[in-house]
Order: C-alpha cells, then structure tokens, then sequence
C-alpha cells in the first residue's frame, strides 16, 4: 500500500531514513522538507526533483544551482531540469526597438530563452559526447520548435536511442517507414515497439499498427503502455467493449500523447464526449510540438461543437489556431463556424 508506506516513512524522516527509500515510496512532500546531505550530490538531486515534481520551482531550481556549484561534473540531468524550469517561464512582452535590451545585458541575458541556452550550453561542456546530454538537447530544440535541430542531434547518435529519437524528431512523412524500420533493427526490445507503435498511431497508419502490434504480441514483447496498444488494437478489430474496459481501468494519462488522442476518439465514437474532453486535455498537455498540441485543441473543439457548445468549440479552434498559425484544419473549422455552414 503506497500510501500507507509514504505515511509510515513520514514519521521516520527525522530518523535519517534514505531518501531514496522515501522516493520509493512517493513521499515527495517528506523528501523536498528535509534537508539533504550536501556531500551527496544524490541525496540533493532527489530533494531538488521533489521540489519540482511538487511545483515549488523556486526551491526546485536553488537545489539544482547549488548542486552544480557543489558537483558540476556529477550529472548531465541538474543542467537539463535547470533548462527546462528556465524555458517554462512565461517570456516578458518585448520593448519594441530602441527600447530592446542589449544583447549583453543583464535583462537579455536573463530572459528564459537565454537562461535555457545557457544551461544546455554548459551542460554539453561539461559532458560532451554524452548520449544522455544529446537527447535532451534533442528534446528541448523539439519542444522549443525546432524540429531541424533536433533531428540534427538525433542524426549525431548511433545505435537503438539514435534510431528513436530519429523517429520521434524526423520528418512526419518518412515516420511510417522509419518505425517499420526500428522494429525491424531492434526486433526484441520493448522500447523500440512502444516508439513504433506510438509513431504509426500518430500517423494513422493502421494498417502497419496492426502488423507491428501483431509481431509484438507473438514475441511477447511488453511494455508500460502495452494495456493501450492492445486496446487500441481491439477496437480496430470491432471490440469495442473490451478496448473500454481497459480504458476504464488504466485511463488516457498513462498512454502518452498518441494514446490520450486515440483515447478520445473512441470515447467520441461511443458518445462518451465528456471522457474524450478529459483525454483531449491530458493530449493537449503531453504534446511535445506545436502541430500536435493544435491537434489536440482542434478535437477539443469537435467534442464541444459536438454537444452544441459553439462559443467553447470556437475557444479550442482559435487556441489551436493561436498555436499553430499554419493549421488549416482548425481556420476552416471557424470559417464554417463563422459562416454558419
């Protein structure tokens, strides 16, 4: 019982209970109160990622400064959560010129864009070659829109990890044969289904989702989203009341992106519209580009129209719109919107 345990571990805190031990047993809110043992670079890493898991990015982020002051050749990962807290901050509104700050100063030099440069910079200084440090730099050019410079670093990386990230950061039209070619190099890992199966998801292309889904079950192959590609599989197939059942119990949060979407477009097709509004919203928060967070805001906006709610289908098409200018799905649907057709 986790609970039970984090409870238990609670009350033994003061009596030096690891912190890793407390970890375990997701008693986040124990670890990121305590005071961390400044000589292990991990017990202050594992009170910083409390702190952040919990939403507390000012202490999350002070940890993580000191870490690095402390141990700045320990890890890769400080550097990259110190990057990603930096570029979550909203940017201020730019002064328009000549009022712009001077590239030197203190206010440019702070800004989010340029505080997250500068710790993926030192992080990659400090770890050059390092294949974790790649993909995160491969990550966070992806979730900054960046897609040529991520596929750039997914290019520089051999080997399973080179192929996935190559897979998640490449050109959406040459994904349904790069994830055919993964599982075909890496046939008996687990990680490299799961990418394939979320990538011809994604593409809809369900045909080769069927095949890959097939040889995985065959081999045996699992993974933590195994639950998902099965159900998914099971509705393709028309069992519908079994895809449901497993839905119902594992829920579109531990699906991913790919799966939260599909989610919810089961849930529309079974006119359960307010379970798909759930999933469209946990899609919405896991993409990681701006073509698929509008694809989530633009399902949003069906399954509101579909309940004869305009004013809030037309809220998720101008969000997607806002998101991505380029998204001509969601500016037809407010022209018809708008036109009455």
């Amino acid at each position: 019982d986790r609970a039970t345990a984090a409870s238990l571990l609670a009350d033994s805190a003061r009596a030096e209970t690891p912190a890793r031990l407390l970890w375990d047993a997701g008693a986040l809110g124990v670890i990121a109160e305590r005071l961390p043992d400044r000589t292990d670079p991990l017990d202050m890493a594992l009170c910083a990622d409390a702190s952040f898991l919990l939403g507390n990015k000012a202490s999350a982020t002070a940890a993580y400064a000191e870490l690095i002051e402390r141990f700045p050749s320990w890890s890769w990962k400080p550097y990259a959560m110190l990057a990603r807290a930096a570029y979550d901050e909203p940017e201020p509104l730019a002064a328009s010129w000549p009022h712009e700050a001077d590239p030197e100063s203190y206010a440019a030099r702070s800004a989010p864009e340029a505080m997250a440069d500068s710790f993926l910079a030192r992080m990659a200084a400090e770890f050059p070659g390092d294949e974790g440090v790649v993909l995160e730099r491969a990550r966070m050019a992806m979730l900054r829109g960046r897609p040529g410079e991520a596929f750039s670093l997914a290019g520089s990386l051999d080997g399973e990890s080179g192929a996935m990230a190559r897979l998640a950061y490449g050109p959406k039209e040459l994904r349904v044969p790069a994830a055919m070619r993964l599982v075909s190099d890496y046939g008996g890992s687990a990680a490299a289904f799961d990418a394939a199966l979320e990538a011809l998801a994604v593409a809809g292309a369900w045909g080769r989702f069927s095949e890959v889904l097939a040889v995985a079950e065959e081999k045996g192959i699992g993974s933590r989203r195994s639950w998902f590609w099965r159900a998914l599989g099971m509705a393709l197939s028309g069992d519908t009341a079994s895809a449901s059942e497993a839905i119902e119990k594992y829920g579109p949060a531990e699906a991913g992106y790919a799966g939260a979407l599909d989610l919810g477009i089961l849930a529309i097709a079974s006119n359960r519209t307010e379970r798909a509004l759930q999933s469209f919203e946990i899609a919405t928060g896991l993409a990681m580009t701006a073509a698929d967070r509008a694809s989530a805001l633009i399902l949003t906006g069906d399954a509101h129209a579909s309940m004869g709610r305009p004013d809030l289908a037309k809220s998720a098409w101008e969000a997607a719109l806002g998101v991505d200018p380029d998204s001509r799905s969601a500016r037809a649907r407010l022209l018809r919107l708008e036109t009455g057709k």
